[in-house]
C-alpha cells in the first residue's frame, strides 16, 4: 500500500483554501486538491506486514501540540514552470518532522529537503504564463492559524479522479 504521514488543517483553513482554489479556476488545466493536508514524510509503496512495526515507531515521538499559520502563496518548481500550487504554513513542524525522521530513517532514508506545504492544486498546463504569475504575485494569503494535536499514518490510493485517503492511526501528541 502507499503510505504517508500528515497533519490536518481545520475546517476554518480547509474554506479559505478552496476560495483561493476558485481564485485559479481559469489559469489552465489544474488538478484541484479536495483533501487539504501536509505530508510530513512520504513513505512510498509499504508491504502490508511493515505496517505494525511503522506505527510501534511512530508511537514512540512525543511532541507538543502546536500552532500552525498560512503564510504565503507559492509553487514548485518555480513560476515559469509550476507544476505544483501551494500555501506554505510556519510553526513549529519542523520539529515534528525532523522526530519522524529519524524515527523511520532506518527503513526509508532521511528527506533533507523538507518544506512546509499545503497542496492546493497539480498544474498539467497554464493558459496565459504572464496572467498566472500576476495572480500569483498579487494573491495575499490571510495569516489564518491552527492547531495540530496529532499526525496521521494515511493509505493512499490513486485514481482517475483523484487519490483516495484513509486514515490508518492516528497519534496524539502532548
Amino acid at each position: 500500500m502507499r503510505l504517508f504521514i500528515s497533519v490536518l488543517v481545520s475546517k476554518e483553513v480547509e474554506n479559505y483554501l478552496k476560495e483561493i482554489q476558485k481564485l485559479f479556476s481559469n489559469s489552465g488545466d489544474f488538478k484541484f486538491t479536495k483533501s487539504f493536508h501536509i505530508t510530513l514524510k512520504f513513505l512510498g509503496w509499504v508491504d502490508d506486514n511493515k505496517l505494525k512495526h511503522i506505527d510501534s515507531l511512530l508511537k514512540e515521538i512525543t511532541y507538543n501540540s502546536f500552532e500552525l499559520q498560512l503564510n504565503n502563496l507559492g509553487v514548485f518548481p518555480s513560476p515559469s514552470s509550476a507544476r505544483v500550487l501551494w500555501v506554505d504554513a510556519i510553526g513549529s513542524i519542523n520539529g515534528l518532522q525532523k522526530q519522524i525522521e529519524l524515527k523511520l530513517k532506518k527503513e526509508f532514508g532521511e528527506e533533507t529537503r523538507f518544506k512546509s506545504h499545503i497542496t492546493l492544486a497539480m498544474i498539467k498546463k497554464i493558459n496565459d504564463k504572464g496572467k498566472f504569475k500576476e495572480l500569483l504575485s498579487k494573491v495575499n494569503i490571510k495569516s489564518l492559524k491552527f492547531q495540530v494535536s496529532d499526525f496521521r499514518l494515511v493509505k493512499s490510493e490513486l485514481r482517475i479522479t483523484g487519490p483516495i485517503y484513509t486514515d490508518l492511526a492516528s497519534y496524539k501528541l502532548k
